[in-house]
């Protein structure tokens, strides 16, 4: 989100490491090579942690609903 006042860019750099995991199991879920889904689930494990403690409900949502797809 822009900063009206100052033209920069407001975000919480917390949120970074967050988005970065759920790249990381977007992309072992695509390859989907031996070890993948596990390695997948692991991260998962820390997207929910840092969402839960950062409060980013979307995310912790998004998470949640992979996980269900890959119970399926």
């Amino acid at each position: 989100m822009e900063d009206a006042h100052s033209g920069r860019f407001n975000y919480d750099p917390r949120t970074m490491p967050s988005e970065r995991v759920q790249r990381r199991i977007d992309a072992l879920l695509d390859r989907d090579g031996t070890g993948d889904r596990e390695r997948a689930t692991e991260l998962q494990d820390e997207a929910i942690a840092i969402a839960q403690e950062l409060g980013m409900q979307p995310l912790l949502e998004r998470v949640l609903a992979q996980r269900e797809i890959l119970k399926a």
